[in-house]
């Protein structure tokens, strides 16, 4: 049945095949922050409200960039090379000479750090993902290996696949000292959990995507980000683990774009009606199945003019069994689950609203963003402290070109989760997947306010510096959430206050080859006993295979 859906939604959409690049590019690519930066001095087309953004994306917005090159500094020019370079085994737009001609060890590496082959139509691409990181957290040692690899490529010029695997594993007596506070991406531990000096997770990501006319619709595995924050997004977010998806995106105009998507979640709740005994007493016995949990989401966004976007959209999160009316990428969710469930609490699902914003060079050089996320709120008494007005929201600013030097951009960010975001009256319809927030990872009656700097001192080399305030409260209980009149302030039950100072060094050395400088200097404030403790970390890493 799932198979057929599929292709029933691909035969409803599917109007002509053009040549396909939806092939995603990892958020660590340093392209990301190079068209970034760019797009806040000039004009081209750039839309990062989702990420991973697709190969072909990139390269579109890499020749309309060069298409106006003169304007560009010297820097900006030879990192333009850089990147065009890097991406023209996969660009038919112009034909660009690489170094493989050159016979030096540097283009000995990019050689071999990926194999590619094409024949006719057909195409396919293999790199190895290998890294290793070593940190320093208060005095201890922690050794990340990473291993692993990516294939890639297209058939028929009409899809795309995409299938990347890697191995992590994570040694040290420094482990069980990390604090659990941050946006680190989280995997899923394959190892022994008991183990507190060795970890060991797998991250796996696959896709296989179709275009036609103006869109593209695909299934895969993977994660995902809605917005525009600097560590987190409070719609969508890329800190939990990857998950089954299938995805739609169309552009019916070149001013509107519309993305959906539907995707299978770990519940982490185990079904006891579903287990049954195996007749023997070796792990107890018994086959245990997770209870069913499903996400979908779906958005417009608007494009009166290159560098304004404005988005509205909605989520919902069910589950017992796939709900065909979720499936519809057009359908009102909130409307349908109202309808379904009869108007029962108890019945129904649990769905959100939110809205973004993004204004490139409204004001020269300048980004104005923010999200708004409703999980639920009542117009009629929004200020009252009777109304359960559950809502996050971020604003952020960032401007290029400081102190007269293009090479400086600086912001600023400011988040807020009220209290009850996220949570739903039964435990398996909250906004996580396998435990994690799908949405900003400080959860809900929290805040955070960051201020940081970049600064770009050569071609491909990045380095950044930020301020951060995290404040946290408790989650409360169930019945705060829906009893509680009048509803509890913001940050009651105060947990603690996080001050910290980070340091941000990334240098893309070659095409597939990047190495990163990661320091950390933090100050915690546990709340109510008011004892403050200071950490520092430090974390120098080496990638090859983009991830």
């Amino acid at each position: 049945m799932f198979i057929k859906r599929i292709i029933l939604i691909a035969s409803i959409f599917i109007v002509h095949s053009v040549k396909a690049q939806e092939i995603p590019i990892a958020t660590s690519h340093g392209v990301y922050l190079f068209l970034d930066q760019m797009a806040l001095q000039y004009e081209f087309p750039w839309n990062d409200l989702m990420k991973p953004v697709s190969q072909g994306e990139v390269i579109i917005a890499l020749e309309k960039l060069n298409a106006q090159k003169v304007n560009l500094t010297i820097q900006q020019q030879k990192e333009l090379y850089f990147y065009r370079q890097a991406f023209s085994k996969f660009n038919h737009l112009n034909n660009i000479d690489t170094n493989y001609k050159k016979n030096n060890l540097l283009s000995f590496i990019n050689k071999w750090t990926e194999i590619g082959y094409e024949e006719n139509k057909n195409k396919i691409d293999l790199r190895p993902l290998i890294g290793t990181t070593i940190s320093n957290y208060q005095g201890s040692t922690i050794l990340e290996r990473n291993i692993g690899a990516t294939l890639s490529g297209s058939f028929e010029n009409k899809f795309d696949y995409f299938f990347s695997y890697r191995d992590i594993s994570i040694d040290g007596n420094g482990i069980k000292n990390i604090p659990s506070i941050g946006a680190p991406l989280k995997y899923v531990n394959v190892g022994d959990v008991t183990n507190a000096k060795s970890k060991n997770y797998n991250e796996l990501r696959a896709s296989l995507a179709y275009h036609f006319k103006n869109g593209v619709v695909s299934i895969g595995q993977d994660r995902f980000s809605w917005g525009y924050g600097q560590d987190a997004q409070i719609v969508l977010s890329q800190n939990a683990p990857a998950y089954p998806n299938i995805k739609l995106k169309y552009n019916p105009f070149k001013w509107m774009q519309f993305n959906y998507m539907h995707a299978w979640l770990q519940s982490s709740l185990v079904d006891s009606a579903q287990t049954y005994s195996y007749n023997t007493t070796t792990y107890g016995g018994y086959h245990q199945q997770y209870k069913p949990k499903f996400f979908a989401i779906h958005s417009i966004t608007f494009i009166p003019k290159t560098g304004i976007e404005l988005s509205i959209g909605e989520s919902i999160v069910y589950t017992n069994q796939l709900n065909p009316g979720y499936l519809i990428p057009i359908m009102y969710f909130k409307s349908f689950d109202n309808t379904s469930s009869n108007q029962n609490i108890l019945a129904g699902d649990n769905g959100q609203m939110f809205l973004g914003f993004s204004l490139r060079r409204w004001i020269p050089q300048t980004q104005l963003y923010g999200q708004l996320f409703i999980d639920e709120i009542r117009l009629t008494k929004m200020f009252s402290t009777e109304n359960r007005n559950q809502l996050g929201y971020q604003l952020g600013i960032k401007k290029a070109n400081w102190f007269g030097n293009e090479k400086w951009v600086m912001g600023a960010e400011y988040t807020r989760n009220r209290p009850f975001i996220y949570t739903n009256i039964n435990p398996i319809l909250n906004y996580t997947h396998h435990d994690q927030n799908l949405g900003d990872w400080m959860g809900n009656n929290a805040d955070r306010t960051v201020l940081y700097a970049q600064y770009t001192p050569a071609p491909k080399l990045f380095a950044k510096i930020s301020y951060e305030i995290i404040r946290k409260g408790g989650t409360g209980t169930i019945d705060d959430q829906y009893l509680a009149n009048p509803q509890p302030p913001f940050l009651f039950d105060p947990l603690f206050t996080q001050k910290s100072m980070n340091l941000e060094v990334r240098y893309q050395w070659l095409r597939n080859i990047h190495l990163q400088l990661l320091t950390s200097f933090t100050s915690l404030n546990k709340l109510p006993s008011n004892s403050w403790t200071n950490a520092n970390y430090m974390q120098a890493g080496l990638y090859m295979g983009l991830y």
